[in-house]
């Protein structure tokens, strides 16, 4: 349910950011085009902030960046720099 998304995701790194799960869900999402899960998943793995959540940033980061427009190209640039 893409609807619930970001909700579940706030609420399972904030019971267990470190459970390699997380890491595993985001990778099957990161995918999704919708911006609002996009931004999530990228939060969640600069919270988590392992090696393998950092890669995943990494790589979500430059698949992405051309896509978005400059408002969340802006955001996604905050979040990276760990003030979003």
């Amino acid at each position: 349910m893409p609807q619930a998304y970001e909700h579940c995701l706030d609420t399972l790194v904030r019971i267990d950011p470190a459970n390699e799960l997380v890491v595993g869900l985001i990778h099957d999402l990161i995918g999704l085009t919708n911006w609002h899960p996009l931004k999530a998943s990228l939060r969640a793995l600069k919270t988590i902030g392992t090696p393998e959540a950092l890669d995943l940033l990494a790589r979500a980061v430059t698949f992405w960046m051309p896509e978005l427009d400059k408002k969340e190209q802006r955001i996604v640039r905050e979040i990276v720099a760990g003030h979003g």
